[in-house]
Parts: structure tokens; sequence; C-alpha cells
């Protein structure tokens, strides 16, 4: 999508990355001036039964997590057939960018940084296996 295109209340500034059935895009939330982060289902994965059916499940399971150092589900919905969710977005520095930094970094860094990926993987695993009980 081109930044300026409109999908009901957010509006496209820039897309953000791209993996094999969506894009991810900064956007703002119209109503309230806010900047979010919208992943949108690719249109040909729109089309596929199956791949539409996994898009809807992670919208569900996203839904379902709730942990401070996980962003959450904002909404999920369709406009005009491209199907999108909306979720909070992430402030500060990606594990990707700190290790093409090329950065030394302090054991205590290291640890903090495994300590959250451990955390939000112990958050999500504990949410989904609640959320797939009901």
């Amino acid at each position: 999508l081109e930044p300026g295109t409109s999908l009901g209340n957010y509006t496209i500034k820039e897309r953000l990355y791209s993996e094999a059935d969506s894009e991810t895009y900064l956007a703002v939330q119209q109503s309230v001036k806010r900047e979010v982060a919208l992943v949108l289902l690719r249109p040909e994965m729109a089309r596929d039964e199956v791949a539409l059916a996994r898009f809807k499940e992670r919208e569900r399971l996203k839904a379902a997590i709730t942990h401070p150092r996980i962003a959450p589900l904002y909404e999920a919905m369709v406009v005009d057939g491209w199907h999108f969710y909306t979720r909070e977005l992430p402030h500060g520095t990606s594990l990707d960018d700190l290790v093409m930094s090329g950065k030394r970094f302090s054991e205590k860094v290291l640890i903090d940084v495994i300590a959250g990926y451990t955390i939000g993987i112990r958050v999500a695993r504990r949410d989904l296996s609640i959320g797939g009980n009901n």
C-alpha cells in the first residue's frame, strides 16, 4: 500500500516490513491520532482459504495475549476486502537492529534481552493454552 492510503479509520504512513503472508505498516488511527502497526494479509493470500484461516487464528491468538512486553492487538477488521489487524507500535530497538549494530553488550544487557524474550514466550504459551481450552 502506498503512503496516504486509507483503510477505514487508518491511514498508511510507510511499510515497515514484509513476511510471507502479510505486510506490516506504520499507520495512524485517525479517530485518536495514534500511530499503530497495521498488519495486512497479502491480497493473494486472502483468496486462499487455508491462509485466511491461519491469519484469522493469528488475530484471535494475539488478542488473547496480555503482557507488558507483548504489543496488544487493538482491533481486527476487513475493509473493502483488505483483511488486517492493528496493534500497539513497539518502541525501542529491535533484536535484529541490536545484532546488526555490531556493538558488544554487557552481560546485564544480554540477560535483560534474553529474560524479556523468555517471559514473552512463556506468557504467550500460557495465554494460548488457556485460550485453546475455551
